[in-house]
Parts: C-alpha cells; structure tokens; sequence
C-alpha cells in the first residue's frame, strides 16, 4: 500500500480528505471526524517488517509509542497542542498506527517565519523571546511530565492566530513520533530527531532533558541571527560540528545583539548537557533577563546622548554678533539678564562700513564724490568713536559692580 492511496480512505471514524504534510516516518492528513463533524488532522505512521526486524522488536516500539501517547493525551498546556486519539488499524495487511489532532489552519512556526519575515532574515530580539519562552513553557511541562520531546523545530510548533495580537501563540506537537522514531533506534539504526537541531548526546541515542534545550538554543540562536551555527554539507559533517565546532558568536553576525545574550545563547548550546542551563525554563528566563539588559542600555545611551547634546553651550568669540540669553529650562522664563555684560561688535561694524564707502566712491557722481565721502566718513568716525566709549563704560560698570 502507497500512503498517497490513503486520500479519500477512512481510519476509525476520520474520513482522509487531503494530504497536508509528510514526514520520515508518516504523512498528515486534513480528515473530518465523522462522529462530531469536524476538521481534525490525522498523522498516520505505517510500521512495517524488514529483513533486520523480528515481529517482537516492531511490538516494543509500537508499545513505546502507545505509552508516549498516552502521555501526551493526560497533559493539558496552552501551548501543547492536544492529542484526541491514538488507535491502530490493520489496512490492506499493514498495521498503521495513527494520530489524531486539532486541525490549525496556520501551519506551522517555520512556514510563519518565512512569510513574515523571509529566509536568512534575523528577527526582532522582542519576537524571539515571545516565541522562545512560549515554546520553553510548553517543553517544561512535558519535562516535568517526564517526557524529552527529542525533535524541537520550528515544524514542530503549530500557530494559534490571535487576532488581536501581532504575533501568534505556539503549540508544540509530535511529541509520538518523536518518541517513537527515539524507541526504533536500536532496530533500524536511525536516530530520532532532525539532525539540524541534535544535540551530541542525541547522535549516540543517550538524550536527556537537556537535549530539547540544546534543540531550542538552536531555534533561537537561527532567528537572532538568520542563519543556523553550522554548515548542512552531510550528515557525518554535522555530527562533527554538534560535537566539536564552537559556534560563532551570535553578535558576530548580528552587531545588534548583546554579549548577555552571546552568553545565554551558548550556555544553551555548550555540548555537554552538565554545561547547559538546570532547566529548559531557565535557559528562556535568562535569555528574557539578557534581552531586558539590552533593551535598557540601548535606552541609557540614547538619553545620554540626548542630555550631552541638551548641555551643549554656544561658544563665543570677540568678533561674534550672537548674543545668548540665559533660559530656565523647567519653566521658559528669561533669567536675570546683565546688559552690563553686552559688547557691540566693533570690527565687523567698522569692515561694513569701510565697505560701504568703497561702494558709495564707485556709485556716486564724480562732482559730488568728496562732498559726500568726506561727511560718510566723518559720521563713520562718530559711530565707531561712540562704539568704542560704550564697550568700555560698559565693561568698567560690569566690573565695579563685580567687585
């Protein structure tokens, strides 16, 4: 049986209209819940023999995963999308095991960021947290239920559209086939997870709580700077990358970010999981802690920037016209303002004025020329006589009343 045949099939009581997703171990399928009449999803997984697996090795997975399920069945989170059903059927000869979910019409974190925000685009520090601690939320529940999700990725959290919110709410799913690709490793020699995101202890079938942690580093250190930490050449090059290669500093690559969040960021990546945060909540609060951290020194400096350029005072020279008038700041009100202190501009007066004879030799008639030349400048003598008396008289009155 070729899954593709399954379109238009019934499984339980869920008629399969469309496939909608596919994965490594299954496909996802737009079905109606013939019982209550509504849209669901239904991911279904065939588990069949190979010539390297007896009929007891495919029993213990197949139990493992029903286990799982049931696990994620009790748990009840905002942000963990729930499991309605998990059941089995024998189709065709082939025992299928399949899922049932809630349908979300938005598709997952991963197609939202591209539409959003574009491939190799880094988001706003803001963004990342929100989606960052909502997903650590949900991980931290499952943690405390005793569950490692094992396959963290952005298509992996399905989106809840607010409509009155700018970004949407996430809910974190798969947690059966993770754990069930997890329970078939020892026969098929496959590990569960997606490489891009595994920690090292993962690559050698040992994960731990830590190892979701490791995975939602990643997630976070790709949307702080738009790319991943390590090149996707083959899968034997990023098993030596997850186990050997330090990443590059977030702030490297995006100078807008923060050493805080350098830290935090590959605290969440160290490779052993002893080195990581104690918990996956932890990890997202400090990261949280560090964005604030920024946020408020990018706030600082700007202000200080502001109060130094508030602060600055014109300067002056002896040949300036500009005169400054003291003003309080907090109410508008002229301050005390000593006329004493006022000198008149006597040079540039003085260059006007030379220029203005010079004007007046070539402009005015030649039987009147020294008439008129002689008495412009003899009044000009009388203005700058009269300017010179006055800076002093103003000068010797300013210091008397000093002293």
């Amino acid at each position: 049986m070729s899954m593709s045949s399954l379109e238009g099939r019934t499984i339980g009581h869920y008629r399969l209209l469309s496939k909608i997703g596919a994965g490594g171990m299954g496909e996802v399928y737009l079905a109606t819940d013939n019982n209550v009449k509504r849209e669901v999803a239904v991911k279904v997984v065939s588990m069949q023999l190979s010539g390297q697996q007896t009929d007891q090795q495919v029993m213990n997975a197949v139990k493992n995963f029903q286990r799982e399920a049931r696990a994620v069945a009790r748990m009840q989170h905002p942000h963990i999308l729930a499991l309605y059903e998990y059941a089995e059927e024998m189709i065709d000869g082939r025992k299928v095991t399949y899922m049932v979910i809630p349908y979300c019409a938005a598709g997952s974190l991963a197609g939202w960021i591209k539409r959003y925000y574009g491939s190799n685009q880094p988001l706003p520090v803001s963004d990342v947290v929100h989606f960052i601690k909502q997903a650590a939320d949900a991980l931290q529940y499952a943690h405390d239920e005793k569950i490692i999700h094992q396959d963290v990725k952005p298509d992996n959290f399905l989106l809840l559209k607010r409509h009155s919110e700018r970004l949407p709410d996430l809910l974190l799913a798969d947690f059966g086939v993770a754990s069930l690709m997890s329970a078939t490793v020892s026969i098929t020699n496959v590990v569960g997870g997606s490489p891009l995101f595994m920690a090292p202890e993962q690559f050698s079938n040992k994960p731990v709580f830590a190892t979701d942690q490791y995975a939602l580093a990643m997630i976070a250190y790709s949307f702080l700077t738009g790319r991943y930490p390590f090149d996707i050449t083959t899968i034997h090059h990023l098993m030596y990358q997850h186990a050997n290669v330090k990443p590059t500093l977030p702030s490297k690559i995006n100078n807008l970010l923060s050493y805080q969040i350098d830290e935090v960021v590959l605290q969440g990546l160290a490779k052993a999981p002893e080195k990581r945060f104690p918990s996956i909540m932890e990890f997202a609060n400090q990261l949280e802690k560090a964005a604030r951290q920024q946020t408020h020194s990018v706030n600082i400096s700007t202000e200080k920037g502001r109060q130094e350029t508030s602060n600055l005072q014109p300067t002056h020279s002896p040949h300036t016209s500009t005169i400054h008038i003291p003003v309080d700041p907090s109410s508008g009100v002229i301050k005390e303002f000593n006329l004493n202190t006022l000198q008149l501009p006597v040079l540039p007066i003085t260059g006007s004025l030379v220029l203005l004879d010079v004007i007046a030799f070539f402009i005015i008639p030649i039987s009147l020329r020294i008439l008129i030349l002689a008495i412009l400048i003899l009044l000009e003598f009388i203005v700058v006589i009269g300017m010179v008396l006055y800076n002093t008289t103003r000068e010797k009155t300013g210091n008397e009343r000093k002293q």
